[in-house]
């Protein structure tokens, strides 16, 4: 079986678990969604948008958590176990070859903590991660990285469904990414063109203003 690398597409992904307030570090924090779509990488279209419900093992929706995610114990106890939603993100979405991006930290660390702890392997430990939070904090010059919500805005766009469900948010993660790569592209190619007719020290000074 090939192992090369995908670069068509990449897996915008973003991760619902159980929780409770207030905090504690005995609480069994379980994946309960796994929200996941493709950003082609050159047409820059979304596709392939899911919310994959998982049965947690070891802890049960509260109260909080539904009130925060709007998913029920009714719909995890319909949900698919771990071990089979890393089988749909291998097979449909080829997770062991396409790069991921994710909208902070917790994501990947989660996937690979909670397949841990269930004796399972995160399929796509070997592939590379875009953390688009620290990532936009970064190339736009922020003090501090911005939660989604605060990107959506910033992009001027709407957000779209249920924040803080799985699919929402990374369709969001998807539609902030494909803005930015949109901005880049576009002034790459202005500069490409102002390179075929101006020299580099004129291209400089016209960069700088002068």
């Amino acid at each position: 079986m090939s192992k090369a690398k995908k670069f068509d597409k990449l897996i915008c992904l973003d991760l619902e678990a159980t929780c409770d307030e207030p905090y504690s570090k005995d609480y069994p924090t379980e994946i309960i969604e796994i929200g996941v779509c493709l950003l082609d990488l050159k047409t820059l279209e979304i596709s392939d948008v899911d919310g994959i419900i998982v049965k947690p093992q070891k802890s049960r929706i509260t109260e909080y958590c539904y009130n925060l995610t709007s998913i029920s114990q009714e719909m995890v106890d319909k949900g698919i176990s771990l071990q089979e939603a890393m089988g749909i993100l291998k097979t449909k979405y080829k997770i062991h070859k396409r790069s991921l991006c994710v909208y902070g930290e917790y994501d990947k660390k989660m996937l690979i903590k909670d397949c841990e702890d269930k004796g399972l392997i995160y399929p796509g430990i070997n592939r590379s991660c875009i953390n688009l939070k620290n990532l936009l904090a970064i190339e736009y010059g922020w003090d501090k990285e911005i939660g989604l919500d605060k990107a959506v805005q910033y992009f001027g766009l709407e957000f779209e469904g249920h924040h803080h469900r799985g699919f929402s948010d990374a369709k969001m993660t998807a539609k902030i990414y494909q803005t930015h790569l949109e901005i880049i592209r576009e002034h790459a190619q202005q500069t490409l063109a102002l390179m075929k007719y101006m020299n580099i020290d004129a291209l400089n000074k016209f960069l700088k203003g002068e």
